[in-house]
Order: structure tokens, then C-alpha cells, then sequence
């Protein structure tokens, strides 16, 4: 098969390495696969660039090119790129910029509707992951699945709602939303336009033909109670895979001596884009969580390790916490792991259960997790993870301080967890189940347009 898929970005964080799994996956089965994104930063030559700002006029152009620079050390530095946006919107393009202050959706990328044309022939299948992450044109979607096969894998709860990608308690996103109660949950808008950018969205389903998958059966029930219901020609819950060359059990000792981590310390880690900005990870619980559990042990010496996202070390007493920038390379993920006594995963909204919480597993590090979504779906309680409360420190202390003080506990959860892994999560298996679905989908596909050219 010749399979495009598209999202924001080749690498980065679970949609990201989901895509790249998967491309990487499909070009090892044989297949023609390419992977289209906004934001190219890997130099895979299967890899190609939505054009957007190729296609946009001279003066904008020139802006994009001046604002850049800004934007690109306020990524670097964990901080939100203010006066590069303001340069490459508010004096690039005026028009788009009076949009967003209105609190509307951001879907002025032009190379969208180049997409089928970026690659060599025609896609047999388009498989779209983040549609969200300025670089796509939400109202092309019509159009390319009345071309194509078009499949969308949910990764979060954004085309359900007028802006948000997770709705937490909030349910209006089942009656048309407006009078948001957060405007700030990402993809965030500075305007209640959440009635208006949910009319959009419905009006696009309505004429749209989409394949839905979701890692989870929590997210997918989601998607067929809301607006999105009405585009769905078929669904299948398929979860997340890794990769189990790269996660498996290591050494701590050698772990620690490689990134810098002394042996007599109890380590905790947690993994996430900017943690300590990310509205979903709820990091400040973890911090809580952990200053309460190092002031109940004052003679240990306890390490948070934050993955993700830069920043000074900080200290409370006998804990420290220790802010490690982004790492692109997998193995090197996977040391921070090995060098863990704990992986924690405080978050308040999950698509399904995270990646990083299946690779800690695959990994042997017993996890302590909050018990969200689709979270208990891939985990038992009490088995593979010890599973808390969301936004609730003194249950996540409580439960980190168990395993930490009992490592009978930790093996037990390590070792179950482990074996799980290797039955479950393996990117093979989550691409296995995808070139099976893909077949179905195109089969079903050619079946109709045969019986719409019998009609003629």
C-alpha cells in the first residue's frame, strides 16, 4: 500500500512518536509510506513538509522568516513565544491575527490542499493523527475523504469541542459549547468563540466520510456521542504501541553513572512536554506529592526527575528536582528509565493510558499513576500500577512513599508490569492492527465506488 499519514510534527511527544512508529513500521512490512507534517525536524527523507508558508504572500513571508529566530529560542528556553507570534501574526498577517483575537480557530494553512500531492503517486489511504498544532486546514477534511480512504486517530479530544483538546468536567461540548469555562485548557483561545468554532466543526463533519480510531474505548464512546458521530463510516479502538527493542529492563547503576544520577538517592521520574507549563500533567500535584513524602523521610535523599522541559534545579529540603530538556533519542529516554526507583504520572486527562506510562511498565519500573480516562483500560490496579486519585496529593504521596519504602512492593509491580509489556505493547502489534484495518477500510472503500459506477 502507498499510506500518507500527516501530523503536526515527526518527533516530539505521543502522537508524534505514534506516527513515526507506525511510518517506520509500514516501511519495514514493505509499504510506500510517507509522513507528512507542519514542522519537519528529523532528516528522513520520507518525511515532507506541508507547505503552508511557501503558499503564503511575500509580506507574510518575510514576517514568518523575522519571527522565527524568537520563536525558536522561547521553545528552547520552555516559555511561550510571544513576541514571535505577535511578529509573525499580528504584523504578518493582520487578517489572521483579527480572527484568533475573536477567539476563532486557526485554520489558515494553504498547503493543505496540496497535501495528496506532496508525495510521489497517490495515497491508497490518508491517516491523519493532531489536527490541531498550527499547520492544517480543518476544512479541507470534505474534500480529501470524498478522494481517499481518510482515517483519523484520535489523540486527544479536540475535534469534539470549540477549543480544547481535554474537556474535563465540562459536558458542553455535547450541546454546541459557548460560555466556556476555560479558555485557557490548550489549543487556548483568547476569546469565547467556542459557539462559533463549534458550528464550524459540525458543518465540516456533516459532509465529511471518516474511518475513527481511538487508543482507548473511554475516547471513542466520547467521539460517538458528539458532533463528530455524523462523519463516521466505520471505528476500532487501537491501542498505543513502543518500542520493545528500546524499553526493556536495564541496569540502574550503569543508568545512573550515564546521565548523572548518584546511587544512594531514590530517584522519581516523570516524563512530559514542558511540565511545568503543560495544563494536562498537573505537575504542581507531583511537586506537592513529593515535598510530603521527602519531609516524612528527612534521612533519605529523594531526586524528581522531570523529563521534558528545561529549568533550574530546585531544592526543598533533602528532595531536589531536576529539569532534563527534551530527548529525541529513544535510548536515551529509555536510561532515565533504567536509572528510576519510580515512574509517576500525575496527569488530569489522557487520551488512554500514556506512552510513557507503557514504557516505564515495559521497562520494569513500577508506576504510580492517576486514574484517568482510559488509564485503567491497559493497567490493573494493584497489579501493574498503584493507581491514585487525580489532583490529589496526599493519595499520590501516600502511594509513591508505599513503593518506595516497601521494594518487595516495587519488584512485584515491576515485574508485572514488565510482562504486560511484552504481551501488549509492542509497535508491531499496534501496526499489525492497523495495515489489518487499513485493508478492511479500502476493500469497503472499492466496494462502494464499484456499486456508485454500476448506478450510473
Amino acid at each position: 500500500m502507498r499510506i500518507l499519514q500527516m501530523n503536526s510534527h515527526d518527533c516530539g511527544g505521543g502522537a508524534e512518536s505514534v506516527a513515526l512508529q507506525l511510518h517506520r513500521e509500514y516501511l519495514k512490512a514493505g509499504h510506500d509510506a510517507w509522513l507528512a507534517v507542519g514542522n519537519r525536524r528529523s532528516n528522513d527523507d520520507r518525511v515532507v513538509t506541508i507547505p503552508n508558508d511557501a503558499l503564503r504572500n511575500p509580506w507574510a513571508r518575510f514576517w514568518n522568516g523575522v519571527a522565527q529566530p524568537y520563536i525558536q529560542k522561547a521553545e528552547r528556553e520552555d516559555r511561550f513565544p510571544t513576541a514571535g507570534r505577535l511578529l509573525e501574526l499580528a504584523v504578518g498577517q493582520p487578517a489572521r491575527f483579527a480572527s484568533r483575537l475573536m477567539g476563532r480557530e486557526d485554520f489558515a494553512f494553504p498547503g493543505s490542499h496540496e497535501l495528496l500531492s506532496l508525495i510521489p503517486g497517490r495515497p491508497d489511504i490518508l491517516h491523519a493523527h493532531n489536527l490541531h498544532g498550527r499547520y492544517f486546514d480543518l476544512r479541507v477534511l470534505p474534500e480529501l475523504s470524498g478522494q481517499i480512504p481518510t482515517l483519523l486517530t484520535l489523540h486527544d479530544a479536540w475535534l469534539l469541542s470549540g477549543h480544547c483538546a481535554h474537556s474535563f468536567a465540562c459536558d458542553r461540548w455535547l450541546t454546541g459549547c459557548g460560555q466556556c469555562p476555560d479558555l485557557t485548557i490548550p489549543p487556548e483561545i483568547w476569546r469565547d468563540g467556542t459557539a462559533h468554532n463549534f458550528r464550524v466543526k459540525q458543518a465540516i463533519y456533516k459532509t465529511s466520510r471518516l474511518f475513527i480510531t481511538a487508543p482507548s474505548q473511554w475516547l471513542m464512546d466520547k467521539a460517538q456521542r458528539s458532533m463528530l458521530a455524523t462523519a463516521i463510516m466505520g471505528s476500532r479502538v487501537i491501542p498505543n504501541g513502543i518500542d520493545l527493542a528500546v524499553f526493556h529492563r536495564g541496569d540502574r547503576r550503569a543508568a545512573r553513572a550515564a546521565i548523572g544520577l548518584p546511587d544512594d538517592a531514590r530517584v522519581v521520574l516523570f516524563c512530559g512536554t514542558r511540565p511545568r507549563h503543560n495544563a494536562f500533567k498537573d505537575f504542581a500535584t507531583l511537586v506537592t506529592a513529593m515535598r510530603r513524602v521527602a519531609a516524612g523521610s528527612p534521612a533519605a535523599r529523594y531526586i524528581l526527575v522531570a523529563l521534558g522541559g528545561a529549568g533550574p534545579q530546585e531544592e526543598f529540603g533533602n528532595l531536589e528536582i531536576r529539569y532534563v530538556p527534551f530527548q529525541r533519542e529513544s535510548p536515551m529516554v529509555a536510561k532515565f528509565y533504567h536509572a528510576s526507583n519510580l515512574y509517576v504520572h500525575a496527569a488530569k486527562a489522557e487520551a488512554a493510558a500514556p506512552l510513557t506510562v507503557l514504557e516505564a511498565l515495559a521497562c520494569g519500573v513500577p508506576v504510580v499513576a492517576s486514574n484517568i480516562c482510559g488509564m485503567s483500560e491497559r493497567v490493573t490496579a494493584g497489579r501493574e500500577a498503584l493507581l491514585v486519585p487525580p489532583g490529589d496529593a496526599e493519595a499520590m504521596g501516600g502511594a509513591i512513599t508505599q513503593v518506595l519504602d516497601d521494594p518487595a512492593l516495587g519488584v512485584r509491580l515491576g515485574d508485572a508490569g514488565a510482562a504486560l509489556a511484552q504481551q501488549q505493547f509492542s509497535h508491531q502489534r499496534m501496526a499489525s492492527a492497523y495495515l489489518d484495518w487499513y485493508a478492511e477500510i479500502l476493500e469497503r472503500w472499492h466496494a462502494g465506488t464499484a456499486a456508485r459506477e454500476n448506478r450510473k
